[in-house]
């Protein structure tokens, strides 16, 4: 996987993680909401559970008055049945068993609210436990984005060393081809001056007409062995001059073009990867900022 495929990856999870914590943040928010209005009902329903306890305290001492006062509660049922209806329409007895009543039902609201509160408790756990898993999840997230984004950095300052290494062996390869060249062209050069001290030595020794071309010069019967051998050795030297000047042009031009095509492909990699870097800083700092986001 190259910079390019690994930055669009990261740019992918960064858009993710970003709309994941907006609807965390949303998610918090409510839960926060929850939580306060679960508080205050649970406060609520602590102040309820304390008055309920208070009204069943007077209640139970209220009913234990009543029972000193009517000492013949426990004999009631060995009444007539004419007693008891005369007691039934006694206020006294009314009053009893509408606070009996009332005792029962009060312990029947105080089982509800105990249900209730085990209830809002399970239910306060559960959001909990939510809200920690989801938290937990969003950090290694983050951490593994950090870790990406460290990765990229560590290899664009490795690509940019590289570089360069590249540079630096180019440029010593460009000395020394220069240096290379001009001791050829010295070669050439004196070559060159070996081919024209001949020239002018031999050519007036053996009466060799300048104004003709010496490969169509028709031979005098001096020296014409010297004449030929002297005519073959030079062209040799010229076909092999020339053989040479080619091969050293087209060598020049291969190591121009050479020169030219890494110096562009180097220009371009080092544009691209300085354009990453700047990004993948920017990308890192928006990182961070959103760790920071989180952790408050």
């Amino acid at each position: 996987m190259n910079v390019e495929d690994r930055y669009k990856l990261i740019k992918e999870k960064y858009k993710e993680i970003k709309e994941q914590n907006d609807i965390l943040k949303k998610a918090i928010i409510e839960y926060k909401k929850d939580l306060k209005e679960l508080e205050k009902k649970n406060d609520i329903l602590s102040n309820d559970k304390n008055q309920l306890q208070k009204n069943l305290t007077q209640l139970t001492n209220s009913l234990e008055e009543q029972k000193k006062k009517n000492s013949g509660w426990t004999n009631l049922m060995l009444l007539t049945k004419n007693s008891r209806e005369n007691i039934h329409k006694s206020v006294a007895f009314e009053e009893l068993e509408m606070k009996i009543k009332e005792n029962e039902t009060l312990h029947k609201n105080i089982e509800d609210l105990h249900q209730e509160k085990s209830y809002l408790k399970k239910e306060l756990e559960l959001l909990k436990k939510d809200h920690i898993e989801k938290l937990n999840e969003k950090e290694l997230t983050i951490g593994t984005l950090n870790d990406l984004v460290n990765s990229s950095h560590e290899k664009q300052i490795k690509a940019d060393e590289q570089y360069e290494e590249i540079k630096k062996l180019i440029e010593e390869n460009q000395k020394e081809y220069s240096q290379q060249i001009k001791k050829k062209e010295e070669s050439l050069d004196y070559i060159r001056n070996i081919s024209t001290m001949l020239h002018n030595k031999c050519y007036p020794k053996y009466m060799i007409n300048f104004d003709q071309i010496p490969f169509y010069q028709a031979y005098d019967t001096k020296g014409s062995y010297i004449q030929k051998e002297i005519l073959q050795n030079e062209e040799r030297l010229a076909n092999y001059l020339f053989s040479l000047i080619q091969k050293v042009v087209v060598y020049l031009k291969v190591c121009k073009e050479l020169f030219l095509f890494q110096k562009n492909n180097l220009d371009s990699m080092y544009n691209k990867m300085k354009k990453e870097k700047l990004e993948e800083q920017d990308k890192y700092s928006k990182m961070i900022d959103l760790k920071n986001i989180c952790d408050q």
